[in-house]
């Protein structure tokens, strides 16, 4: 079993350009994160100077960047798009009506199982990306293995591990943005409109919506 630790990069400063790279915010919670992280066999991430300083910050070191992990191009995934969605469902109606999204979301598994292969049994490695790079394909997964990504957008840092075995994709988690440790692992049918966000986890109490568990302030891919 190998794994992959895929997160979106952390909070970007206020410059304008895609080249821009972290805030002072964003530097302080990606350090944090690497306080919790183990051992990475490997090291991706974008080419973007937010991703690949995340990296940095989490690991110590970025070993490549790639341009396929650079960002979804907008006929894929709007930002407005991306803002809006809530649940695995709307990722999947959006991947079911846009054949660029589902396109793109098939290229990126491509690219995560391509990694996957490159790792010695039991490690792991560490990609960072962005937000569009992680849902799509992400919904993907989700829907073959019976599991769910939400809350959703994905906010700063946080992203998916998955597990491989033999070349297959065997595991599914929700990642939080200060912890390695899964936030959210509740089964397709599972009452996700009454889960809310609770420092690393996400637990149920009645009456409450994933809508409203949201963090302040939308985010960007």
């Amino acid at each position: 079993m190998v794994s992959l630790e895929i997160r979106r990069h952390a909070e970007r400063g206020r410059e304008e350009g895609s080249g821009r790279g972290l805030s002072a915010a964003g530097i302080a919670a990606a350090r944090g994160l690497r306080r919790s992280a183990g051992e990475f066999a490997l090291v991706i991430s974008s080419p973007r100077e937010r991703a690949r300083e995340t990296a940095v910050e989490i690991a110590g070191h970025v070993e490549e960047t790639s341009e396929l992990l650079a960002g979804s191009p907008d006929e894929a995934l709007t930002q407005q798009q991306y803002d809006t969605m809530r649940s695995l469902q709307d990722v999947l109606e959006l991947i079911g009506g846009n054949e660029h999204a589902l396109r793109f979301a098939r290229q990126q598994l491509a690219i995560w199982e391509s990694i996957a292969r490159r790792l010695q049994d039991g490690t792991t490695a560490l990609v960072v990306t962005h937000g569009g790079n992680i849902v799509l394909p992400a919904a993907l997964l989700a829907r073959r293995l019976g599991h769910d990504v939400a809350p959703l957008p994905l906010s700063h840092l946080e992203g998916v591990r998955v597990d491989y075995s033999q070349g297959r994709s065997r595991g599914l988690e929700r990642l939080s943005a200060n912890s390695s440790s899964p936030i959210v692992q509740i089964p397709l049918g599972g009452n996700l409109s009454q889960a809310v966000r609770v420092g690393d986890t996400v637990r149920r109490r009645a009456g409450s919506t994933a809508r409203g568990s949201r963090p302040a302030g939308s985010p960007t891919p």
